[in-house]
């Protein structure tokens, strides 16, 4: 069984898994939509950082369309529990 629904979302934990983890434990709320917002503006400076050298413009909206299919309940669940 697949841990994540799409394949935004199991990218992304592949990628940053270890920093997802220390993002949540480093979070001292359990509000769910805190964790969201949280989780979601680090998790998109991340990969902006880490791709700003990518400028074609259709991978680059690819990229940033991207960051709308991203579970974060799902990813917070998994790194949670």
């Amino acid at each position: 069984m697949n841990k994540f629904k799409n394949v935004e979302t199991k990218l992304v934990s592949k990628w940053l898994g270890d920093e997802i983890d220390i993002i949540l434990n480093d979070t001292e709320t359990n509000d769910e939509l805190e964790l969201i917002s949280i989780l979601s503006e680090k998790i998109e400076n991340k990969i902006k950082n880490d791709l700003q050298s990518i400028t074609e413009g259709y991978v680059s909206e690819i990229i940033h369309i991207s960051f709308e299919n991203i579970d974060y309940n799902e990813l917070i669940d998994y790194y949670k529990n």
